[in-house]
């Protein structure tokens, strides 16, 4: 099936589900064009399209705030660490999420974080994370900033059937923006496969993408309301993917291989 926009691209990717050491568990995606869950020392991130910028100490994840204290503030950054000769940067971009950034524990913190960007700086330029809980965002651009690596992300809320989660990453989303800006965010993926899941736990692709789109066009809004101009988008497996999803995003990212749960919509 041809998906057709004058204004978007759709980013057809093939996810490589792995696990690196001391990376935590990440998809390599590969792109033929254009595709869950933060904190450390004071910085301050000049937004490069708008006038949003800002200062904080990031670290230990907790379940919401953009700038929660972590016990790794406290340790040395190392910006000159020595380059693996067995990395090279292949991936257009990669999936990510700190190790331990699930809820409710949120075990994220921010000295893994700045580990995790010396390897994935090696292989890629640009991270897709899953959602906002656990304050992935800020973990994940202050670990960038300290570590002063050539990263860039896409920001993330991961969608769950009920509202509560939504309207807390979203939060939590805004308020990592309000403090790092968006010099280093290329835009906002709202959805991680929910339309795979939702589709597997017995409802429709219309009622399932209809949600996708309508989150996506709020996110949009309260974005836009807030000065910023992001790109907004989602993530899904490629068999789920249709025209009025793509009229709605102006990204789509398009796992090509998923896991098991896949039941063959690829």
């Amino acid at each position: 099936m041809k998906l057709q926009s004058k204004t978007k691209k759709i980013l057809f990717v093939a996810a490589i589900i792995g696990s690196l050491a001391v990376v935590g568990t990440v998809i390599g995606v590969v792109v033929v064009e254009v595709k869950k869950n933060r904190n450390s020392q004071a910085s301050t991130n000049n937004n490069a399209n708008n006038n949003h910028s800002g200062t904080s100490s990031a670290s230990s994840g907790g379940s919401s705030g953009a700038t929660p204290t972590s016990t790794g503030a406290a340790d040395p950054i190392v910006t000159d660490f020595p380059l693996d000769p067995a990395l090279h940067k292949s991936f257009w971009g990669m999936a990510y999420t700190p190790p331990g950034a699930i809820m409710p524990e949120c075990g994220a913190n921010i000295t893994a974080v700045r580990k995790d960007m010396e390897k994935l700086s090696q292989l890629t330029t640009r991270l897709r994370l899953y959602g906002s809980d656990c304050n992935t965002t800020s973990l994940v651009l202050q670990a960038i900033s300290d570590m002063k690596v050539d990263m860039k992300i896409y920001a993330a809320i991961y969608l769950e059937p009920e509202e509560e989660s939504y309207t807390r990453q979203k939060k939590i989303l805004e308020d990592a923006l309000a403090v790092y800006g968006t010099a280093n965010v290329l835009g906002v993926a709202v959805g991680n496969e929910y339309i795979l899941q939702a589709i597997q736990a017995g409802d429709t692709t219309e009622n399932s993408t209809a949600r996708v789109v309508e989150k996506m066009n709020e996110v949009r809004t309260d974005l836009t309301a807030l000065g910023y101009t992001l790109p907004v988008g989602t993530s899904d497996t490629g068999g789920t993917i249709s025209q009025s999803l793509v009229d709605a995003a102006e990204f789509v990212f398009a796992v090509s291989v998923s896991d098991h749960r896949s039941s063959g919509l690829y």
